[in-house]
């Protein structure tokens, strides 16, 4: 059971096999919000306002990048984190992450412990303010 003042994460990705791993990395650690794509992930980021999100890069319609910008230009979500979330190796493409407002980058395959630890860094950000 999830304590009423555990932070809420919203984890975007296409694929129901990474939400279900990253879902089981943090679900001891927060509320987890999912959304199979980024138009689910505008409406639920609006619905939920989650504390951070997880959002993959690379998905079919609207694209993570997409979804980053939209986020970080609207003023009832732009101060949320973001933590990129991609099999995409290039440096270019998680510089592009971080220049769009990203504040972290996740690279796929996960390493449960690396990841666990990455998403309790930025929750314990979040709890000291």
């Amino acid at each position: 059971m999830n304590a009423p003042d555990q932070p809420k994460v919203l984890i975007v990705d296409d694929d129901k096999t990474n939400l279900r791993l990253l879902s089981d990395i943090i679900r001891s650690e927060a509320k987890v919000i999912l959304a199979l794509s980024g138009e689910q992930a505008l409406k639920k980021t609006v619905e939920f306002k989650p504390d951070l999100i997880l959002l993959d890069l690379i998905m079919p319609e609207m694209d993570g990048y997409k979804v980053l910008e939209k986020l970080k230009q609207a003023t009832d979500t732009c101060h949320i984190p973001v933590v990129c979330v991609s099999g995409v190796e290039e440096d270019d493409e998680m510089e592009k992450a971080l220049q769009l407002g990203a504040c972290d980058y996740v690279k796929k395959p996960f390493h449960f412990e690396h990841v666990k630890e990455q998403i309790q860094q930025h929750l314990r950000r979040l709890s000291q303010h």
